[in-house]
């Protein structure tokens, strides 16, 4: 009887504990990837200081494109939610308090769920969450071209970038 209650109290305690960790939204509970190529790290940061970022971003956007041993990096902005829902397999880091988000090209099969993006995403941009949620459809911005970078890594090492605008 005195084992069973204790069993009670700690499957309790466990499952208040679950639910109240199941809280909606924010960031200051979620994981981040850690970026470990410190010349990955210094390339984004000059992108992210030298080039004019339109008001309403606040989200460095890295496509990632694998082709043997050479990765290709192209850094731009996201200049809204859906262009990061959008990609199927989105992963997100910091550099400081910019938000980071990589994205693995060709990669249709697999894919965080909808309410985890929105952990990451809803308080960069708390109009178009609360749009979703009370209408399940995003808002619609205008297309805009983009200043990118593409930066080529050979064997994990820096090699060179090209400039352009998508």
């Amino acid at each position: 009887m005195f084992w069973t209650a204790i069993k009670y109290v700690v499957f309790s305690i466990v499952l208040f504990i679950f639910f109240c960790s199941c809280r909606e939204s924010t960031s200051s509970n979620i994981s981040f990837y850690e970026i470990n190529n410190a010349e990955l790290v210094r390339e984004i940061r000059l992108y992210f200081d030298s080039v004019k970022l339109p008001v309403r971003s606040k989200v460095m956007h890295v496509f990632m494109r694998e082709s043997i041993d050479t990765i290709f990096y192209e850094l731009s902005y996201a200049m809204n939610a859906q262009e990061l829902m959008q990609t199927p397999l989105t992963v997100y880091s910091r550099i400081g308090e910019t938000l980071v988000a990589f994205s693995y090209d060709g990669i249709k099969e697999i894919k965080l769920c909808d309410s985890i993006r929105w952990k990451y995403l809803a308080d960069v941009f708390p109009e178009e969450y609360h749009y979703f949620k009370e209408h399940n459809s995003y808002l619609q911005f205008p297309i805009e071209q983009k200043e990118t970078v593409v930066l080529v890594f050979v064997g994990g090492k820096y090699q060179y970038k090209t400039k352009g605008v998508r």
